[in-house]
């Protein structure tokens, strides 16, 4: 929580025992699932998957009692960029639906600037539903259909190939 890349999204960050507090409390709390990931057992980031319509983002739209939302934090340098958010992203959402068979759509609310993580999520089956205002920011709403998961094997997303250099500089 203390990266500057993360502190500036979560505003979370101080010493261990402000850490320990804080995940004490989230772990208490029966609406939010706190979560480690890890790539072949080094701990790369940190999530929490929480019910929508007690969350903050419930009230900015018409949340069904198991719709599911998710916050991230990925601490760790190395565990960051395309090649990583193509394993856990999609990981983390099949995740989610298969956590609770009744959550039938995942919301998110990235800050409404963040280009690359909006991107990211357009790339992973979200849809954009409308900006909204929260005390700590500008959001935009997007969701993922169960049915559109699914339907579309949204959990083994496309390999992302980049252009050959000689396509990329004609393109230019």
């Amino acid at each position: 929580m203390n990266d500057p890349r993360v502190e500036v999204v979560w505003e979370d960050g101080g010493d261990l025992a402000r850490h320990g507090h804080d995940l004490e409390e989230r772990t208490a709390d029966p609406h939010v699932l706190p979560l480690i990931g890890c790539a072949d057992g080094v701990p790369f980031g940190y999530f929490e998957v929480y019910w929508a319509r007690e969350n903050r983002i419930g009230p900015h739209y018409d949340a069904d009692d198991y719709d599911r939302g998710w916050h991230v934090a990925i601490g760790e340098e190395a565990f960051r960029g395309r090649g990583w958010i193509t394993a856990w992203l999609p990981s983390l959402m099949h995740f989610i639906f298969l956590d609770d068979i009744r959550t039938q759509r995942i919301v998110g609310e990235p800050k409404a600037s963040h280009a690359q993580q909006i991107r990211n999520l357009d790339r992973a089956g979200f849809a954009k539903v409308k900006y909204f205002d929260l005390p700590h920011k500008r959001a935009l709403l997007v969701m993922l259909l169960r049915e559109r998961f699914f339907a579309d094997q949204l959990w083994a997303p496309e390999p992302v190939t980049e252009a050959p250099a000689s396509e990329a500089s004609a393109q230019a």
